[in-house]
């Protein structure tokens, strides 16, 4: 009887060691979670001032710097909203600075992982939008500036000089392409019947030599 009391001790002590170490470990985490919000966060006001300050590339530095501190809290997908709402508010700044220094490339990665936090960030969209058509991708462009616009009627006048920078840059691609090809379709033939015509010209050629 007396063993068995002690093993039934052992056991309620073991299941109160698991729970308690269980505890401490979820303490730990939102320490370490509050911890890193706190200097994201921190790391965002100042790559704000010194964006104001005209410092784009200290500024890029710091909401990068505060991005991967929180990269860690929302695997998957699985942070709170606190820390999706400011690791948005990184991605869009990392956006706007990346589009600052025309590096349209990252600009986009960057508004891209804005917008798969939330799809319906118009300023993530205009900024992708923007710096697609400045890397001469017109349809992703336009499908961006478009749902801007839906999503938000009141950015009509900036929404709208993009939209014609992007018209005017299909009409140059286009009468590019017409400086391009023009020469073949003004004979009024195409590059088969030029083709064609060759192979005439030098069977003739090898008859008379006959």
């Amino acid at each position: 009887a007396t063993g068995a009391k002690c093993e039934a001790i052992n056991t309620r002590y073991a299941a109160a060691t698991g729970i308690a170490m269980v505890i401490a470990a979820n303490d730990a985490y939102r320490d370490h979670m509050q911890s890193s919000l706190v200097s994201a966060l921190a790391d965002k006001e100042t790559g704000n001032a010194l964006f104001k300050r005209g410092d784009t590339e200290g500024a890029i530095a710091q909401w990068l710097s505060g991005r991967e501190k929180l990269d860690g809290l929302n695997v998957e997908g699985t942070g709170d909203p606190q820390t999706k709402a400011l690791l948005l508010t990184l991605h869009t700044n990392i956006a706007m600075g990346m589009s600052k220094m025309q590096h349209w490339k990252e600009a986009v990665s960057s508004a891209s992982s804005a917008i798969d936090l939330d799809p319906t960030s118009v300023k993530a969209l205009y900024r992708r939008g923007m710096a697609l058509r400045k890397m001469g991708e017109l349809d992703r462009s336009k499908a961006d500036l478009t749902e801007v616009l839906r999503l938000d009627p009141s950015l009509f006048k900036d929404v709208k000089r993009e939209l014609l920078a992007l018209r005017k840059q299909e009409k140059e691609e286009m009468e590019k392409a017409k400086v391009q090809f023009g020469g073949v379709f003004s004979r009024g033939g195409s590059l088969y019947t030029d083709k064609a015509g060759e192979a005439a010209a030098r069977k003739k050629k090898k008859e008379v030599a006959k």
